[in-house]
């Protein structure tokens, strides 16, 4: 895709969006800063190099949907993410797709606390069907482990042990092996039987983890709200008129090579929203904020940042995998 491609690509981004901007403002309780980051990571999936062959309108519709759920659509959150569906009319659409951190905030807030555990060949693991109590026995091998390596996970994984507690203590416990999690991977359409591929690549672990909670949670009497959410993730976003012809692609505003180059030059635009300018948040703010987002209680949030300094804070900031922490250390399973 050319240059121009893309500028078009945003602008058609960025009109979607701004379209959208008074009720993302409503969803995120009208937090300025909030709704300014949101829809910048909206436009900026039109431009994901995974996402090049989806319609645009379809990339915003299901980012606003991962909105919507309460969940941040910045892939780099590892909460949902939004992933390319090829349908057999000849277009490329976008699909939901939650990921573990995804499944472990909307847990919290149904009153259920979750947590997925990988084992690989290396390790001590031990499974024996006990009824309602299971004996599970694991020793992780973690100097043999190399879970950064999307290839090693696929060659290495045994399955996924999904651990899960609502706010009765009443406890499931389930071994997910790696045969049905295979099954589960290859019903999306972008991924293939003897390697992995695209976001699947990139965050393996994560994946299979939020695959195997995806197949417990499902079985679970969880909230409906979250189960309609869970089972999106198998309803192709469709479009209206996706059977007919693809529409002829616009004239590009720019036409010639000098303004293209001008263009490239120049700083990015930001989105005109109908709100003030967010004014700037102290870095105790904003962990607070992100706990609460994650299903932590103002006072649980408030507890944990007290005493703590702001190089504390945005060490877990600059790190947004590594918040997950907290929430262990916090509430534990």
């Amino acid at each position: 895709m050319s240059r121009n491609d893309l500028i078009v690509r945003e602008q058609e981004a960025r009109s979607i969006v701004s379209a959208k901007a008074k009720q993302i403002s409503v969803l995120v309780g009208k937090d300025e800063a909030k709704t300014s980051k949101f829809m910048s990571a909206l436009v900026q999936l039109s431009q994901n190099k995974n996402l090049i062959e989806c319609k645009v309108d379809t990339i915003v519709d299901v980012g606003f949907q991962i909105v919507q759920a309460g969940l941040n659509p910045n892939p780099l959150f590892g909460q949902a993410y939004v992933v390319p569906f090829k349908l057999k009319s000849g277009f490329t659409v976008a699909q939901l797709q939650v990921g573990y951190k995804g499944y472990i905030q909307l847990g919290y807030r149904a009153g259920w606390k979750f947590k997925a555990v990988p084992v690989y060949k290396c390790d001590n693991f031990d499974y024996k069907f006990g009824g309602f109590e299971d004996d599970i026995v694991l020793e992780p091998n973690y100097e043999a482990r190399n879970e950064d390596d999307g290839n090693w996970i696929f060659k290495n994984l045994v399955g996924v042990i999904v651990y899960a507690k609502d706010k009765d203590d009443y406890i499931v416990t389930e071994f997910v092996a790696f045969k049905k999690l295979e099954k589960l991977r290859l019903k999306s359409q972008n991924q293939v039987k003897d390697k992995l591929q695209y976001i699947w690549l990139d965050w393996a672990e994560e994946m299979y983890k939020a695959k195997a909670l995806k197949y417990v949670v499902t079985r679970l009497p969880i909230e409906d709200d979250v189960q309609e959410l869970i089972s999106s993730e198998d309803n192709v976003h469709r479009i209206e008129n996706a059977q007919s012809p693809a529409p002829a692609p616009r004239e590009p505003e720019i036409q010639n090579i000098n303004d293209i180059n001008s263009l490239k030059n120049k700083p990015a635009q930001t989105i005109d929203v109908e709100v003030s300018a967010p004014k700037e948040l102290a870095p105790k703010e904003l962990i607070t904020k992100e706990l609460m987002n994650r299903g932590l209680t103002q006072e649980e949030a408030g507890k944990w940042c007290y005493g703590k300094s702001d190089d504390v804070f945005n060490g877990y900031l600059n790190d947004p995998a590594s918040i997950d922490t907290i929430l262990e250390e916090i509430r534990g399973f």
